[in-house]
């Protein structure tokens, strides 16, 4: 089991979020980070981080280059879900890095 489980729109396993110490869900609403693809060689890495906000410390993910990125590269990062999390469900990885997993579920 990971601290954080992403559970995005139409998944089926939103019932297993509650085994995660955290849960986060991607719903239409949100920010400009949503709209970054999974790459199992991603350019960017997720790094959670806690802010300040008005009832306290607020978890957040933010992202950051794992390397030099040149300018109008595709921004990527690894969504790293584990093989099997959703029950009766296969996703296809067609990231066509060279080091692709060939799945991401």
């Amino acid at each position: 089991m990971s601290a954080v489980q992403v559970a995005g729109p139409g998944t089926e396993w939103c019932s297993r979020c509650c085994e995660a110490l955290i849960a986060l869900l991607c719903m239409p609403a949100g920010n400009v980070a949503r709209f970054i693809n999974h790459s199992c060689k991603g350019n960017l890495v997720i790094q959670p981080v806690f802010t300040h906000g008005c009832n306290g410390l607020l978890y957040r993910i933010a992202l950051f280059a794992s390397e030099e990125i040149a300018a109008h590269t595709e921004l990527t990062y690894d969504y790293g879900y584990a093989e099997g999390v959703v029950h009766n469900r296969l996703m296809v990885c067609k990231c066509g890095s060279e080091h692709c997993r060939k799945r991401l579920l």
